[in-house]
């Protein structure tokens, strides 16, 4: 799939969500027409329960001191980075080092 540049791929690579269903979630799909309706809406639906167990796990480790305090603040700041460069066309180095700067903002965010 070629809707994303190589960053957005890599972290689709370690999140909860495939291509397929980030591209559905985003319009970026194409609708029903490209896949049967059946699974077209399977695959939504998906999506939005993945989409709300991650937020309900994200309240509860918070709430549990198991993320530690800035956690979600720093997760915050990685979307809004991450946003930028989301439509963005970018070259195997600048990917590599921005890949870096979010394992490493990940890596605080975890307390590593």
């Amino acid at each position: 799939m070629d809707n994303f540049n190589i960053v957005i791929k890599q972290i689709i690579k370690k999140s909860l969500f495939t291509e397929r269903q980030i591209e559905i979630i985003t319009s970026m799909g194409g609708g029903p027409r490209t896949i049967s309706r059946g699974a077209y809406y399977r695959q939504r639906g998906q999506a939005k329960r993945k989409t709300e167990a991650l937020l309900y796990s994200m309240v509860l480790l918070y709430g549990l001191g198991i993320l530690p305090k800035d956690s979600m603040r720093a997760a915050g700041a990685i979307a809004d980075q991450i946003s930028v460069i989301f439509d963005s066309d970018i070259d195997d180095t600048t990917a590599r080092e921005v890949l870096s700067v979010v394992e490493q903002a990940v890596d605080r965010a975890m307390g590593k």
